[in-house]
């Protein structure tokens, strides 16, 4: 059985009910033993979706072991407040918080509407995740950046993790900036829409750069978002995973794509590709379904009982 992390995705919590539910979802993944829960962030975005710091605090709230990791836009913020919010959820929680960084820029209105430039998003985060690692180190940060200047700025408290959250960088592996950020400012790479066919060559590419700045690579975690769709075929299961991609992002309608990137079909297809992303070199991921969050219930009962044990994956609690 593989030593592989597993973890779920909470929800998109659109509201009170939504956010109950995603608190009840992370109570019934803590007592099967998955290892962490997983939120998205958007400010402004097409659906409605609560604030990820407050429904993470939820979740926390009502939960003693499960980890909570989540992305964050790291440029729509000031990196004093970012650093802030991050290191109270780190304290209320108990050192339970994973951060992934994001740099966004898929809905630009997002970024005029906090008033952020999209073409800055680069920079900002740049200068951001090195200013808030300076911060959780302890230090006393003076900093000229071109976008963020700090005077003798200290941050109390500190984080519970010693150094802050790991801070897994959430990115598609298309530019060689992403990977030597990773390497750079980061503990790890979180792969969200990428095949096991394409993680496995950037993920060695990261360990070369790792090697290159004098990093141990088995340092860095390489985690992966795996969407699913448990269907009694591989083509229904696509269809319906490519319905709920347009529905929810606005892509193109995309079978095929589907069928190619994410574990779609039978508990015994979805377990294949799913062990794919563990031969390719993930040791964590992250299980989202791509379907309506009224359908998830009964879709993850089935990856706990038949696509992780399929996929030689054992849960926290089996192990215990």
């Amino acid at each position: 059985m593989s030593e592989v992390r597993v973890g779920i995705l909470a929800g998109y919590p659109e509201d009170k009910k939504a956010l109950d539910a995603a608190v009840q979802r992370s109570i019934w993944a803590e007592e099967q033993g998955f290892d962490h829960m997983s939120l998205g962030e958007r400010i402004i975005w097409r659906h409605p979706h609560l604030d990820a710091f407050i429904t993470a605090g939820q979740i926390f709230a009502h939960t003693r072991r499960i980890k909570m990791g989540f992305v964050v836009l790291v440029p729509l913020r000031h990196p004093v407040i970012t650093s802030k919010l991050i290191t109270s959820l780190d304290q209320l929680s108990g050192g339970r918080l994973l951060i992934f960084p994001g740099i966004g820029g898929d809905y630009p209105r997002e970024y005029e509407n906090c008033g952020v430039s999209v073409r800055e998003r680069v920079g900002r985060t740049d200068e951001a995740l090195e200013i808030m690692r300076r911060l959780w180190r302890g230090e006393k940060v003076s900093y000229e950046g071109k976008y963020y200047q700090l005077k003798d700025a200290v941050a109390q408290p500190l984080p519970v993790q010693p150094g802050g959250p790991p801070l897994w960088l959430a990115h598609r592996g298309r530019a060689e900036a992403s990977i030597r950020r990773t390497v750079r400012l980061c503990d790890g790479w979180l792969a969200s829409w990428v095949s096991p066919e394409r993680f496995k060559p950037i993920w060695q590419k990261t360990q070369e750069y790792a090697r290159e700045e004098g990093r141990d690579p088995s340092a860095l975690t390489p985690a992966a978002i795996v969407r699913m769709v448990i269907a009694d075929s591989k083509e229904e299961g696509a269809r319906r995973a490519a319905r709920w991609r347009a529905d929810m992002y606005g892509h193109a309608f995309e079978p095929t794509l589907m069928e190619h990137l994410i574990p779609v079909g039978t508990p015994e297809q979805c377990a294949r590709k799913l062990r794919s992303f563990v031969d390719a070199g993930a040791t964590t991921l992250t299980i989202s379904l791509a379907l309506p969050v009224e359908e998830w219930e009964e879709q993850l009962k089935v990856v706990v009982k038949e696509v992780l044990p399929r996929a030689g994956i054992t849960l926290n609690k089996a192990r215990t």
